[in-house]
């Protein structure tokens, strides 16, 4: 029996496991060159250029597989054949999804809707008729580089946490959590030894038996200033989670922080998955496969604290002393 842990990208051309590649196309009205980015460890060629993605652009390759102009059209499917799937919210505009052989289409309150190719070509198309000279729009950029990009990304084996994420010790720590949960409070409050690697957003992909943390990824709510440099390591193994949760009723204690079984850890990491409510089918069950094989490589802990800044020196305290637990005993399960 295949055991659910066994991961595979089934759909994906072989090259793109290790280089994938996606290919944004903008508009109808195509330019003679590229903009090329690498973002979550992945290439990225666009026939426009994203302001959002400015910190992590590069030089074309020197021998392209393609350009972004070769990229397919957006589909012209009958009608009946979209099935609806899931929605989801992008700030305070909903994002609704649908689905036919090969494709995902996008409708964003605001924006014409915007296709993902989900048949191993990894292609975005978003067909709009102004000049190519013309700089999108906010609702337009943050939809391409916020849902449309994710789900291009999930399709070559990147999955987009809900999580920030710091360097402690010399290595990184995600911690997953709702909005106003307090992640961006402990990433980038500056605590001794800790420097901040994501604010929000955390892609991560599997590779020889560990869970990398892929950081040059926008965080839209930090400045270009402050974003993980473009120098900087494009992938770091997570060496653990923390998934926060609020102080339980009664509980008068100013920090908890208890170890997650391989099945609590599954449950919380396929929760805090961006935009999987949008995913088709198909890459559901990978997800599902992407999330258990992550919950038995990495240590996971539910993390709970007053947010009172006073209690922050007690759960840097504590989150690095899971820290060395986890790397210095790694348990079994984890090996």
């Amino acid at each position: 029996m295949t055991k659910l842990s066994q991961y595979t990208t089934p759909g994906i051309r072989a090259s793109q496991q290790h280089e994938p590649m996606i290919l944004l196309r903008v508009g109808i009205h195509l330019p003679q060159r590229s903009h090329w980015y690498r973002v979550a460890d992945t290439q990225l060629a666009s026939t426009t250029p994203l302001r959002t993605l400015a910190p992590y652009a590069i030089e074309a390759p020197s021998a392209p597989e393609f350009s972004a102009n070769g990229a397919r059209r957006a589909p012209h499917a009958d009608p009946d054949a979209w099935v609806q799937r899931g929605s989801a919210r992008l700030g305070h505009r909903t994002v609704g999804c649908a689905s036919t052989t090969g494709w995902l289409r996008l409708r964003v309150q605001g924006v014409d809707d915007i296709y993902v190719a989900t048949d191993g070509d990894s292609t975005i198309c978003y067909d709009y008729t102004t000049s190519p000279a013309a700089e999108l729009e906010t609702p337009v950029v943050e939809a391409l580089v916020g849902p449309a990009l994710m789900l291009a990304l999930a399709a070559a084996g990147r999955f987009c946490l809900h999580a920030s994420a710091a360097r402690i010790q010399g290595t990184l720590v995600a911690f997953c959590g709702d909005s106003g949960a307090g992640k961006s409070t402990l990433a980038g409050t500056g605590l001794d030894g800790w420097s901040r690697v994501s604010d929000d957003i955390l892609p991560v992909r599997l590779d020889s038996g560990r869970c990398l943390a892929l950081p040059h990824y926008p965080q839209l709510k930090l400045a270009p200033e402050v974003q993980y440099p473009a120098a900087a390591a494009p992938k770091l193994p997570v060496a653990a989670l923390f998934m926060l949760a609020p102080p339980a009723g009664g509980d008068l204690r100013p920090v908890t922080c208890r170890a997650l079984t391989p099945g609590q850890a599954l449950v919380n990491v396929v929760r805090h998955t961006v935009a999987a409510t949008l995913f088709p089918p198909e890459l559901l069950g990978e997800h599902l496969r992407f999330c258990a094989r992550v919950a038995e490589l990495v240590p996971a802990y539910e993390l709970a604290y007053a947010r009172r800044w006073e209690v922050l020196p007690a759960v840097q305290r504590i989150v690095e002393q899971c820290v060395a637990h986890s790397t210095e005993q790694v348990p079994e399960r984890h090996r």
